[in-house]
């Protein structure tokens, strides 16, 4: 059995969806487009649109009745501007955390402790368009951020994790043998940006990638240095070595 009811998330409505734990709802629910988990709830919500009530009926059709007996839409707590129809700043009391896959998305009353708390972690940021902070989801971060705002926190949502993005496979150049051979400058310079991207957390299949990307365009701009090529070197690296070797890059999805 589900309960539906209407849900003013973030200034948007959405449908709440409650029912006695079930592994088997909880993967129908997941597969509804913007499903997502609020633990403050402790429910499922999903958007309130015609799709998305769609598809949550195909999958449990016994709910027909249950939303047209739904309250009207509330109203949204984004004020808008009637002159230029675009939203203003969220006026916020509590803290909103929401994590989507490798990002946890912190949104706050603004505050000089918290913001020098959130500038802590490392790689945070401000989203200016969306008004909230931006912290990689890895480690204890997430452990660190709800143990610090505890109970100031209004609104706690696991979304979907967006789908994964193409995962660079092995770079098909293989750097002919006319092409000079890299100094050892430039040697030091590929490995320093392979160090750099081990750093930023990437795959090993795609730090591969770049740094033999990397070497193949330095080889062939020779004698250059990388902070003397200019977008020219590129065309020409594209148009002359490239293409008349057919050379690609292969970009394989992740199953």
């Amino acid at each position: 059995m589900i309960k539906i009811s209407k849900l003013n998330h973030r200034g948007r409505q959405r449908i709440m969806l409650e029912f006695a734990f079930s592994n088997e709802m909880a993967a129908q629910v997941r597969q509804i487009e913007g499903a997502a988990w609020s633990r403050t709830h402790r429910a499922w919500h999903i958007p309130d649109t015609a799709e998305a009530y769609e598809q949550l009926l195909a999958r449990f059709p016994g709910i027909t009745d249950a939303y047209s007996a739904l309250k009207p839409e509330e109203e949204s707590d984004f004020k808008t501007c009637p002159e230029t129809n675009r939203s203003r700043k969220p006026i916020r009391t509590g803290v909103e955390i929401w994590v989507i896959g490798k990002q946890i998305q912190v949104r706050l009353p603004k505050n000089e402790a918290d913001t020098r708390f959130l500038l802590g972690f490392n790689y945070a940021y401000w989203n200016r368009n969306d008004y909230h902070w931006v912290i990689p989801n890895y480690g204890t971060n997430l452990d660190l951020l709800e143990n610090y705002f505890n109970t100031r926190i209004t609104d706690f949502d696991f979304g979907q994790e967006p789908e994964p993005k193409p995962a660079l496979h092995a770079y098909e150049i293989s750097a002919p043998a006319e092409l000079p051979p890299l100094t050892a400058e430039k040697k030091l310079e590929t490995m320093r940006f392979g160090q750099w991207m081990e750093q930023k957390r990437y795959s090993n299949s795609t730090i591969e990638t770049y740094t033999q990307a990397i070497t193949a365009f330095l080889r062939f701009i020779a004698p250059k240095t990388s902070a003397e090529a200019t977008n020219e070197d590129m065309q020409r690296y594209v148009y002359q070595y490239m293409i008349p070797r057919r050379l690609v890059i292969r970009i394989k999805t992740r199953l």
